[in-house]
């Protein structure tokens, strides 16, 4: 909070120091939108954004956008593969396409070309395409950072924020953007019933942050970084017990176990271990249980890997208690 202040600029004290704890406006306040729209978008204004935390957006806009018997694709792998998506699209039918680019857990991105094709194929079919674009901004390579979903498709609705790409999930800011201003509408109508609008303090905070955004970025994306030189040679000395995809994005990965054990049950048995907290597969939806998900943004994770590599040198893969 106070190295956040720090980095203010004069607008941004201005802001702070004028803060009232009022409510704020319903599409969170114009300030903040413009400077959403200016730093995050190419084609989007403030008039198209809706600020809310993350979570509420994916409701808001299932809720808007949906009704009972919708055909509706979503991911079910790491990333779209275009040639798969296309036999799933019924022309006419198919309301919505729902996917998450960079992708979680996976750090998986696809090209731009891929994009285009999801885009085409959407458009083919006339449905609606919505991304959870959180990650964007932790391209590991910043050269293959895709355009925001609603700068380049009519019917695209981009969700970002400032939890992932700024390291600021307390503020609970995010938002969606859409060039339909119907959904926008609707969205707008359905909040009424959710938050009604954004926290003043939040809205404030990530104005600064946002004024900001490239010495909190560098610092998140330096984060991440260090994670991933940290990660490769920890899984490159256990590649008995583990396997990867290395990830192109974000800061996560889905490792493999090796051998017919259960994810779910090897977290509980590190856990008890090793006091690591770690995700199993199984808590996704149609996820094999031998894939664990792992954090490297983090800047205590060699201390973390230590701690792991010590128990995978004792105990392997397997899931009963230590013994002394």
């Amino acid at each position: 909070m106070v190295e956040l202040l720090s980095d203010a600029d004069e607008e941004g004290k201005k802001r702070w120091e004028a803060l009232s704890l009022g409510y704020t406006d319903q599409p969170g306040s114009e300030f903040l939108r413009r400077e959403i729209a200016a730093t995050s978008f190419q084609g989007i204004d403030a008039s198209q954004l809706n600020v809310c935390a993350p979570q509420e957006g994916i409701f808001l806009a299932m809720h808007a956008l949906l009704s009972p018997g919708d055909h509706v694709v979503a991911t079910e792998r790491p990333r779209f593969d275009p040639q798969s998506l296309v036999p799933l699209l019924r022309p006419g039918q198919t309301k919505l396409v729902v996917t998450n680019w960079p992708h979680n857990p996976t750090g998986a991105l696809p090209s731009a070309a891929e994009q285009q094709e999801v885009i085409d194929a959407c458009d083919r079919c006339g449905g609606w395409l919505f991304v959870d674009e959180v990650f964007r901004g932790l391209e590991h390579d910043e050269a293959q950072r895709l355009p925001c979903s609603a700068d380049v498709y009519a019917k695209g609705i981009s969700l970002g924020g400032v939890s992932k790409t700024l390291g600021l999930p307390g503020l609970r800011i995010g938002w969606l953007a859409s060039r339909n201003a119907a959904f926008m509408n609707r969205v707008a109508e359905l909040k009424d019933y959710t938050s009604i609008c954004p926290p003043a303090p939040s809205e404030a905070l990530a104005f600064i942050a946002l004024r900001a955004r490239r010495p909190l970025l560098d610092r998140c994306r330096g984060i991440v970084a260090d994670g991933l030189a940290a990660l490769r040679p920890f899984v490159a000395e256990h590649t008995e017990h583990l396997e990867w995809s290395q990830p192109t994005a974000g800061n996560c990965v889905f490792l493999r176990l090796r051998g017919d054990v259960s994810a779910g049950a090897y977290c509980s048995a590190i856990h008890r271990r090793a006091g690591l907290n770690i995700v199993p597969s199984s808590l996704f939806e149609e996820c094999k249980d031998d894939r664990l998900r792992v954090t490297y943004g983090r800047a205590d994770l060699r201390a973390l890997l230590d701690r792991w590599g010590a128990d995978l040198r004792s105990h392997g893969l397997t899931c009963g208690h230590a013994t002394s």
